[in-house]
């Protein structure tokens, strides 16, 4: 990824109706001997309304690996057809592999 740092950011779609989606990215501020790295969550506008709903928390984020951001992870709160309430902690991980 080319983003550096954490963020959160606001993306409008282009459907229509046009919607908004949030985008949460966990990155490091500079690029390594391993290249760049990061992982990020996109939530759609219900997942938005979901993430809003708990509160708005602030994600968790991962220690760097070697200096590379490879997990976050994000508290969400759904409603299920009956109005319960059903609390959700989403994992975005990065895990390289290399066979040398």
């Amino acid at each position: 990824t080319l983003l550096s740092e954490d963020s959160i950011t606001t993306v409008k779609t282009f459907t229509s109706p046009p919607s908004q989606c949030t985008f949460f990215h966990h990155g490091q501020g500079i690029e390594t001997d391993c290249g760049s790295g990061g992982v990020g969550i996109l939530l759609s506008s219900s997942g938005t309304k979901a993430w809003e709903r708990a509160g708005r928390p602030e994600p968790v984020y991962a220690s760097l690996t070697g200096g590379i951001a490879r997990a976050m992870g994000l508290e969400i709160h759904v409603l299920d057809i009956q109005k319960f309430l059903l609390k959700y902690f989403i994992i975005s991980a990065h895990h390289p592999d290399s066979s040398e």
